[in-house]
């Protein structure tokens, strides 16, 4: 038989003395943790990243916990001040919109001939206008009489037609165009019908 090169050379060999070559990257086997290698750093940034947005979400959280206790405080102290016969205050937001509803509707029947809305048609119609000046207001049985200055009847004409759209009645009481501009005292009240 012939001895092959090959085979004469392992005879010799002793194994406890001999280089293994097949270790670092170059060892057999692919379990788990040779598969998983490549990905622990990501792995250890996808951590990190988890708890920086944690953290963050609980500072937050925190921070607007503690807005909302000052927000809530303040409106129970806004109410307080605004309605000291108050003795116990469980809600503040509920008990002051009711109490502001009960105050509408009770200015609304002492109001029957409408004075609010009134002045502030009023108001709209001579805001609309810019060639007049208010001087002073009186209102007495459903009537508002406003005695303003004006650049010119026409401006007085405009106040008019805005009220008329608006549902109110408006008359010229008086008109004085002697100096600069025109005196007037105008009369406005609800369309009756």
């Amino acid at each position: 038989q012939e001895d092959y090169p090959l085979a004469v050379l392992a005879s010799g060999l002793e194994e406890k003395k001999a280089i293994d070559l097949l270790q670092g990257d170059y060892k057999r086997g692919y379990g788990a943790a040779q598969l998983l290698r490549p990905w622990r750093f990501a792995a250890a940034l996808l951590g990190v990243w988890l708890t920086v947005l944690i953290t963050s979400e609980t500072l937050d959280y925190w921070k607007l916990a503690k807005q909302q206790q000052a927000l809530e405080q303040r409106i129970e102290s806004v109410f307080r001040e605004t309605f000291p016969d108050v003795e116990r205050v469980v809600n503040p937001r509920v008990q002051m919109q009711q109490r502001l509803s009960s105050l509408q509707g009770a200015q609304k029947s002492d109001d029957p001939s409408g004075f609010l809305a009134i002045v502030e048609a009023g108001g709209r119609a001579i805001k609309a206008i810019t060639d007049i000046q208010i001087d002073t207001l009186s209102y007495r049985q459903g009537r508002l009489e406003v005695s303003l200055k004006a650049t010119n009847l026409d401006a007085l004409e405009k106040v008019k037609q805005r009220l008329r759209q608006d549902g109110f009645q408006a008359e010229i009481a008086s008109a004085d165009t002697s100096g600069q501009g025109v005196d007037a005292r105008l009369v406005i009240q609800r369309i009756k019908g």
